[in-house]
């Protein structure tokens, strides 16, 4: 039974790790798009409201 413990908690551990590097890599990459995103829906939300 400790043997079937031990080794959940390392695979679990394992995975944690790698989704916790993979964030690392993605949200660099991420922030400027959605900002990018942002900004331009508030834009257009602006233009809008100046148009009429």
């Amino acid at each position: 039974m400790e043997a079937m413990v031990t080794a959940l908690t390392t695979g679990i551990t394992g995975i944690a790790t790698e989704c916790l590097s993979a964030l690392g890599t993605i949200v660099p990459a991420a922030l400027p798009i959605a900002g990018g995103i942002i900004v331009i829906t508030l834009g257009i939300g602006v233009f809008k409201r100046m148009a009429r």
